[in-house]
C-alpha cells in the first residue's frame, strides 16, 4: 500500500506524455505507401507510441524499480527491461526512417527518460515533485514542436553561432581562469629588471574575464530584446535597451538624427530617446555596484534613484507620437559583441593601473582625478574599479562622491559631443535636462552623506 500513490503517479505521467503523442499523430496523419511487403500500404502514417504505449512503458519502469527496491540483486530485471525497450524502439525507429523518410529522436528519447524516472519512482529514489517537474518538461518539449521550430526559424546562423560562443565564454572559459592578482613585479621578475610601481596590480584573470562576461551579457540580452520587441516601432524601448550596451552610442545616434529634421517635436522625441538611454545607465551602475560592493551601493542608491526617476520622467514627458524610424541594428549589430567586450576589458585594465598610480602619487585626490578622466570614455570601467577599491583604498563616502562626480562629468562630456554633431535645439534641450538630472543627483548625494 505504501507504493500505491507512486504507482498512480507513474501511470498518470505515462498517460499525460502518451496523450500528447496521440494528439500529435492525429494532427499529422498522412497516407503513405510502404516500401516493405509486411507493412500494409495506403494507411494513415502513425508514429511511435500513444497513451497505452507510454502508460505501459511507465508501468514497466515502475515495476522494475519496485523489484530493485525489494531486492537490490533484482536490478538485472530493470537492465533487461531497458535493453528490451531499446531494441524495440530501435526497430520502430529504423522502420520509420527507411519506410517514411522520417528522422528524429524526440519520441524515442522521451521513452527512455520515462522508463528511467518511473524506475526511480518505483525504487523510491526520486522526489515526486522533481518527477512531476521532469514529466511536465517532457510534455512541454513534445507539445511545443511547431512553436519551437517557428521560434528557431527566426534566428540567423550567425545569431546561433554567437549564442554558442557566448555560452562558451561564460560557462567553459571562466571556471578555468586563476583567481590571482598579476602584479607588475611579476613582469619585472620575468624580464629580470627592476623598476617602480612593483606592487601595482595589472589584472586578475578571473575578475577580468568576469568583466568580459558582464559586458557581453548586456549586449546579448539587449540584442535579443530588440529583436523580440521589434523596437523599430518602439523607439523609447530602443533607447532603454540601447542604454544597456552604450548610452554614448545612443546619444550620438540621436544627435546625428536631429540634424536631419527641423521639426522640433521630432527633435524632442530624439532627446527623450537619448535621455532614456542615459537614465538606463543610472540603473545599470547600481546593478554593477551591488554585485561587487554592497556598502558602496547603499551610499549611491538614493542619487541613482533620483537621477533615474527624473531622467525617465522628463523623457516620457517630452516624448511625442511621431512617425519616425531608426534602425535598431545601428545600436545592436551583433548578439555577442565580443570585440567590444574585450576592448572594454582592456580599457578596464588601463583605468585600474592609472588610478593605482594616481593614488600612489597623489593619494585620494589622484584616484579622483584619474577616475574623472576615465569617465569620459564610459562609466562601467570606473564603476567596477571604484567598487573594488572601496573601502580598502578609499573611504565609502569618498568613493561615492568620486563615482557620482564621474557620472555627472560623463553627462557633461556627452552634451559637449552633441554640440558638434547635433542641431542647436537638440543640444540645448539635452544639456538643460542633463543639468536637472545632475542637480538631483548632487542633492541625493548630499542627503546621503550629511
Amino acid at each position: 500500500m505504501e507504493l500505491l500513490p507512486q504507482l498512480f503517479l507513474s501511470l498518470f505521467i505515462g498517460a499525460i506524455v502518451g496523450l500528447d503523442r496521440d494528439s500529435s499523430w492525429q494532427t499529422t496523419q498522412k497516407i503513405y505507401y510502404s516500401r516493405f511487403s509486411f507493412i500494409k500500404s495506403g494507411k494513415p502514417a502513425k508514429g511511435l507510441g500513444g497513451v497505452r504505449t507510454f502508460t505501459l512503458i511507465s508501468l514497466l519502469g515502475f515495476l522494475s524499480g519496485v523489484a530493485f527496491l525489494i531486492t537490490p540483486q533484482f536490478v538485472f530485471i530493470g537492465i533487461l527491461c531497458f535493453i528490451a525497450l531499446i531494441i524495440l524502439t530501435a526497430i520502430s525507429y529504423f522502420l520509420n526512417f527507411f519506410d517514411k523518410d522520417t528522422f528524429g529522436l524526440t519520441t524515442e528519447i522521451s521513452i527512455f527518460i520515462l522508463f528511467i524516472i518511473s524506475f526511480l519512482l518505483g525504487a523510491n529514489s526520486i522526489d515526486y515533485r522533481l518527477l512531476l517537474a521532469i514529466a511536465i518538461a517532457i510534455s512541454l518539449i513534445l507539445s511545443l514542436k511547431v512553436e519551437l521550430r517557428h521560434f528557431i526559424s527566426k534566428f540567423t546562423r550567425r545569431e546561433i553561432i554567437e549564442s554558442l560562443e557566448f555560452i562558451f565564454i561564460t560557462i567553459v572559459v571562466f571556471p578555468f581562469l586563476p583567481d590571482t592578482n598579476i602584479l607588475l613585479k611579476m613582469v619585472y621578475s620575468y624580464l629580470n629588471i627592476t623598476g617602480p610601481f612593483a606592487d601595482i596590480i595589472l589584472f586578475n584573470p578571473q575578475k577580468l574575464w568576469l568583466v568580459v562576461i558582464f559586458v557581453s551579457s548586456l549586449s546579448f540580452a539587449g540584442y535579443f530584446l530588440v529583436k523580440l520587441f521589434k523596437t523599430n516601432q518602439s523607439l523609447l524601448l530602443t533607447g532603454f535597451l540601447g542604454g544597456l550596451v552604450s548610452s554614448t552610442t545612443v546619444t550620438q545616434l540621436m544627435a546625428i538624427k536631429s540634424k536631419e529634421t527641423d521639426d522640433q517635436n521630432i527633435q524632442d522625441f530624439l532627446v527623450s530617446i537619448a535621455l532614456i538611454a542615459n537614465s538606463t545607465s543610472f540603473i545599470r551602475i547600481p546593478i554593477i555596484i551591488i554585485a561587487l560592493n554592497y556598502p558602496l551601493f547603499t551610499a549611491i542608491a538614493l542619487c541613482m534613484i533620483l537621477m533615474a526617476v527624473s531622467g525617465f520622467s522628463i523623457s516620457l514627458w517630452t516624448s511625442k507620437q511621431n512617425a519616425i524610424t531608426i534602425n535598431s541594428q545601428l545600436i545592436f549589430k551583433s548578439p555577442l559583441a565580443l570585440k567590444s567586450a574585450l576592448f572594454f576589458a582592456f580599457l578596464f585594465i588601463i583605468v585600474q593601473i592609472v588610478t593605482q598610480i594616481g593614488t600612489l602619487f597623489f593619494g585620494h585626490a589622484g584616484f579622483a582625478i584619474t577616475t574623472i578622466i576615465a569617465s569620459l570614455s564610459g562609466l562601467d570601467a570606473v564603476s567596477i574599479n571604484t567598487a573594488q577599491n572601496v573601502p580598502s583604498v578609499l573611504p565609502i563616502t569618498f568613493g561615492a562622491i568620486v563615482l557620482i562626480g564621474a557620472v555627472i562629468v560623463n553627462l557633461v562630456f556627452k552634451a559637449f559631443l552633441s554640440f558638434f554633431s547635433a542641431s542647436s535645439y537638440f543640444t540645448k534641450r539635452l544639456t538643460f535636462f542633463f543639468i536637472i538630472v545632475s542637480i538631483l543627483g548632487i542633492i541625493g548625494l548630499l542627503m546621503t552623506i550629511l
